[in-house]
């Protein structure tokens, strides 16, 4: 099953169980999202590969759900950060000398970032 699958498969899941409605702030949802990656933190110390794969399966379902709380096809929105990333930060960026941080801040100039204010979005427009 592909990520796409399995978060459709997820989007289901979430129209018989009311999470969203339970947590219906973002920073709630942001607050388990963040237990999920102490999870995965402690996890790693493991070294139990399954347990690690366990743990960041969960903390995407968990982003999952918060971009479901704003509407957001998060499949599209990676490919598409994906892409604006390729153009951002250039393999010739990275070549040579260069450390990396010091490449990082090249490529971050401000007609780069992309800044969306989903905060802004009334409630009944999502």
């Amino acid at each position: 099953m592909m990520l796409d699958e399995a978060l459709s498969t997820h989007n289901l899941f979430l129209q018989d169980r009311p999470i969203i409605d339970a947590h219906d702030h973002p920073h709630t949802l942001i607050k388990l999202l963040k237990d999920e990656l102490k999870e995965l933190e402690m996890a790693l110390s493991t070294h139990d590969r399954q347990e690690i794969g366990a743990e960041l399966a969960d903390v995407v379902i968990f982003l999952h759900t918060l971009s479901q709380y704003f509407h957001i096809h998060l499949p599209t929105e990676v490919a598409e950060k994906v892409a604006f990333n390729m153009t951002r930060y250039t393999a010739s960026l990275f070549q040579g000398d260069l450390p990396y941080e010091q490449a990082r801040r090249l490529a971050k100039t401000d007609e780069h970032i992309r800044k969306r204010d989903f905060y802004a979005i009334p409630k009944e427009d999502q």
